[in-house]
């Protein structure tokens, strides 16, 4: 097993014995958590109690303790006084070996829960134009957008639940008041109890963007202590580097539409739905009248083609849609009152 693993490298390095190889080996097993360092430490303090303790015993908790015990207690009856003989000594020699003991047993306990508590962590990503779904052991739904990756246990602990994102996913988090839901991305920190909302944290990015559809979330900067609280049709920003957090009221979840597949507008301008379209799609939109950027669309679509959709849209100001190659299309004509 890995912990045994690293259990003999620690003993390694404290003896000497270790080698350049061992060492870097250790070192980067050390940097992968704070939890890593907390075993290495108690490890080192029981070496420093013990520097007689041989690194190639295997303990047996129990059958230790029990013999601990059965020590203890025949050490505790009545002995036959000699007079030539001074007991006190060898009394006192073993008390501090039965201390040292019970020390290592506790140590080995506590370090094997260590590792025996420790949930297996998976990782799920994306590439350019990938998206998928996966559902967590507390029943949370989870969609992850392309160019993504997410850490996540395979069982939760008590007191919070923790995920590690990069680039951006939509959240549907399973209810429990007694255990918190972090999201944690390379600048910030989302926290809820349980509610709908996105996340999006690209390194290209100069923003971290929590857009909420249900629901309250807490959003943080990773390390700072101001915090912004959202709810329900929501927006909330925080610019990386500057540790500023804006919120925006009544904002459109159309920034969700890579999930949803669903585009609502009453009365964006036409630029601005182009925009999405592009997004959404992978696709470029030529505007060939430019007067027409500025006006107003109103309408909803629903899992619907490219196609289906200019289709609808050159139909509300009498354009004409022509596809020059793969993924690009023009507008043409058409004006604002048609």
């Amino acid at each position: 097993m890995k912990e045994d693993l690293y259990t003999s490298l620690i003993h390694k390095n404290l003896s000497g014995d270790i080698s350049p190889k061992e060492q870097q080996e250790l070192n980067a097993w050390l940097q992968e958590s704070t939890d890593h360092q907390v075993i290495a430490d108690h490890i080192r303090q029981t070496w420093k109690w013990s520097a007689n303790f041989n690194t190639e015993v295997d303990l047996d908790l129990e059958a230790d303790f029990a013999q601990l015990q059965k020590k203890v207690s025949a050490d505790a009856k009545p002995k036959p006084q000699v007079a030539t003989e001074r007991t006190l000594p060898k009394r006192n020699n073993w008390w501090a070996m039965a201390a040292g003991l019970l020390f290592l047993v506790v140590g080995g306990f506590v370090f094997r829960q260590f590792f025996q508590g420790q949930p297996e962590i998976k990782i799920a990503s994306t590439t350019a134009g990938q998206t998928i779904d996966l559902q967590l052991a507390d029943g949370t739904r989870i969609s992850l957008n392309e160019n993504s990756s997410l850490h996540y246990p395979t069982a939760f602990k008590a007191g919070e639940r923790r995920v590690e994102l990069k680039g951006e996913a939509f959240f549907e988090v399973a209810k429990d008041p007694g255990k918190t839901f972090i999201v944690s991305s390379p600048n910030s920190e989302v926290r809820v109890l349980g509610t709908v909302f996105s996340v999006e944290d690209y390194d290209q990015s100069d923003f971290v963007t929590v857009a909420v559809q249900e629901g309250k979330v807490q959003l943080q900067g990773k390390g700072k202590r101001d915090q912004l609280i959202l709810t329900a049709k929501e927006q909330g920003l925080y610019q990386k580097g500057k540790n500023l957090l804006v919120k925006k009221q009544n904002q459109s979840l159309n920034n969700q539409a890579w999930h949803t597949q669903r585009l609502v507008y009453k009365g964006e301008t036409l630029t601005e739905v182009l925009e999405d379209l592009n997004d959404l799609f992978k696709v470029q939109i030529q505007l060939e009248n430019p007067a027409l950027a500025e006006c107003p669309f109103s309408g909803t679509f629903n899992k619907q083609s490219i196609e289906a959709v200019l289709q609808t849209i050159s139909g509300v100001f009498g354009m004409s849609v022509e596809k020059s190659e793969e993924n690009n299309y023009s507008l043409a004509g058409g004006n604002c009152n048609f």
